[in-house]
């Protein structure tokens, strides 16, 4: 199962959260849906975004020229999410939530992967969407959810904007790099 079918399968048995889900095959897609989504009163607390990405830009098709994440967060802060789940590589990185962080004021969380994801990342969404819908974010939270990730042989962390806000740019930077450093040891086990 991919994580877009384990997605669409949420609102099976997520009961009385409001879902709204755009599939987008190009940036004209996404671009139609987001349109689409703004028009109404909707106000998500949770943006689920799944696609191809590094710690550098996001890609829905391979086809078409990549998005930054500046341009990313661009896209999203009309929909103002407090929370985000990145299913994407290296998205949980420093430098793309940093970007998230300072493009959609009222984002308060980032969960995302700092490594490369694997094949079964579709079993993270049916972990962490309840518990980020449905549940107050804790640590404790954070951690069953990370957890549980890890057993399926991915890493999935929480950014938090305060964390952003009381860092300086060069413990950012060394954020960064250890971020770079476990998706390069991810990696290398995976092969």
């Amino acid at each position: 199962m991919s994580a877009i079918e384990s997605f669409t399968a949420l609102p099976n048995w997520l009961h009385g959260a409001e879902l709204k889900s755009v599939t987008a095959d190009s940036t004209a897609d996404l671009r139609r849906g987001l349109t689409e989504i703004a028009g109404t009163q909707f106000e998500p607390d949770l943006l689920v975004l799944i696609g191809h990405s590094n710690s550098g830009v996001l890609a829905l098709d391979r086809a078409e020229p990549p998005l930054t994440w500046p341009a990313v967060a661009a896209w999203f802060e009309r929909l103002a999410p407090r929370r985000l789940l990145v299913v994407g590589c290296e998205a949980g990185q420093w430098l793309p939530c940093r970007d998230m962080f300072g493009g959609i004021p009222e984002l308060r969380d980032v969960f995302g992967s700092p490594a490369p994801l694997g094949v079964r990342v579709a079993r993270i969404l049916p972990i962490a969407v309840p518990f980020l819908l449905h549940a107050r974010v804790n640590p404790g939270v954070v951690t069953a959810m990370s957890f549980g990730a890890l057993l399926h042989g991915e890493v999935l962390i929480r950014r938090t904007r305060s964390d952003f806000n009381r860092t300086s740019d060069e413990e950012g930077e060394t954020i960064q790099l250890r971020d770079e450093l476990l998706a390069g040891v991810m990696r290398a086990l995976r092969r």
